[in-house]
């Protein structure tokens, strides 16, 4: 069973390991700018085993909100993707 953390329940280095990982850096580069992945809001799927398996950061402007990343991570379905947004 999957738990759905705030980051303020994951290290900012658990992200960096992450997005390293997946990515080569923490940065992202989109149509409204350069954004360090490792400093923005997000949520994050973790495992029964403790492995952050699922990342979702996102930042909130002007009431609304743009997802800037969406890292599923090796193995994690669709489905719980979209539960992370649902966090949002």
């Amino acid at each position: 069973m999957m738990k759905i953390c705030s980051n303020e329940d994951i290290s900012k280095e658990k992200v960096m390991e992450l997005f390293k990982l997946h990515w080569g850096s923490p940065m992202m580069v989109i149509s409204t700018g350069v954004y360090n992945c490792s400093e923005l809001d997000a949520f994050a799927a973790v495992n029964e085993e403790g492995e952050t398996i699922g990342l979702i950061t996102y930042l909130i402007k002007d009431n609304e909100c743009e997802i800037i990343s969406l890292e599923g991570g090796d193995g994690i379905p669709i489905r719980d993707e979209i539960e992370l947004i649902k966090w949002i």
